[in-house]
């Protein structure tokens, strides 16, 4: 986190002294129309652009893969509760089973009883 905050004073320095050096006055045509526009916003203006316009899909990027991951905690959760019945189910089977092979053959046999 430290190197990207001082990465990015690093980056604002060199865009001031860009912005100091760069600072005269320029024509710039487009279509029928001209302006004239300090060279440092029209190269200011385009770096944003860019930045804009990389970020965009890297955003998107990130929006699906938290959507993704919510999904997937949602699911971890539905199986852990599965997982939690199922461990219950097969607990109450083994007792069931142990108290079945403790009982002796005909003792539970309502066949083997006389009337």
């Amino acid at each position: 986190m430290q190197a990207n905050l001082i990465l990015g004073l690093i980056f604002a320095l060199l865009i001031a002294i860009f912005s100091i050096q760069n600072a005269q006055s320029v024509s710039l045509f487009l279509f029928s129309w001209r302006f004239e526009i300090s060279l440092v916003v029209i190269t200011l203006g385009s770096m944003a652009l860019g930045a804009l316009l990389m970020g965009i899909p890297a955003y998107i990027k990130q929006l699906k893969l938290r959507r993704r991951l919510k999904s997937i905690e949602k699911e971890n959760k539905d199986l852990e509760e599965r997982l939690g019945v199922l461990t219950n189910e097969f607990e109450d089977l083994r007792k069931e089973k142990k108290v079945m092979e403790q009982t002796p053959e005909g003792e539970n046999n309502i066949d083997n009883q006389e009337v």
